[in-house]
């Protein structure tokens, strides 16, 4: 079965494994699957895989042998590389797009000034807006420390690409159950980048 993955920075599996991950190559394990104890982990979706990733290297793999299912998981005995990408400018993209959608609910907890910053970055992604959006998104959070829109603005004016896609969408209060319309955004996103056929839930 068709599935995502992120490996780490250097390509290669964690938790004291380090076999080399490469496109073809197949990986086996010994022992029945189970969630965070043996197996070989793969999610169909993308944002739940992101949950757990340590860089921005996404695999399309293909799960075989014994397979288990565990809430968004996968685990399996045998897992293929099929496909990679850095999706780094996705992930940046997506916080950005993400945090755009209920931006004007920080109008009123800003300045003029600082509101047409905010959303001059989300609109552009301009690296020279970064540092004083994230300090205007900062001024937002402290009025309003509750407000979703505002810690997704923040969130996305961070220099971490995984922390910063991650908690765009945090705010929300999704973790563990992946939001279905931010995995669909970001999916999406994706496959028009890469090319990719989508993968069937």
């Amino acid at each position: 079965m068709k599935a995502y993955w992120f490996s780490n920075e250097e390509k290669k599996l964690r938790f004291r494994d380090n076999r080399v991950v490469s496109i073809g190559l197949t990986h086996e394990v010994k022992g029945s699957p189970e969630l965070l104890t043996n197996g070989l982990h793969a999610s169909v979706k993308v944002l739940n895989a992101l949950r757990s990733a340590t860089s921005c290297n996404l695999f399309i793999v293909d799960l075989g042998g014994e397979i288990v299912k565990s809430h968004d998981w996968f685990i399996a005995t045998e897992r293929t590389y099929l496909k990679s990408h850095n999706i780094e400018k996705t992930l940046k993209e997506f916080a950005r797009k993400w945090a755009l959608i209920n931006v004007e609910d920080i109008m009123s907890h800003c300045s003029g000034v600082e509101y047409e910053l905010i959303l001059n970055f989300l609109n552009s992604g301009d690296e020279g807006l970064r540092l004083a959006a994230r300090s205007a998104a900062r001024s937002a959070v402290d009025s309003a420390p509750g407000l979703s829109a505002a810690h997704s603005a923040w969130a996305s004016t961070h220099s971490n690409t995984l922390f910063s896609a991650r908690s765009a969408v945090d705010s929300d209060n999704w973790w563990p159950l992946t939001h279905p319309a931010a995995n669909e955004m970001l999916t999406e996103m994706i496959h028009n980048e890469t090319g990719w056929d989508r993968i069937e839930e």
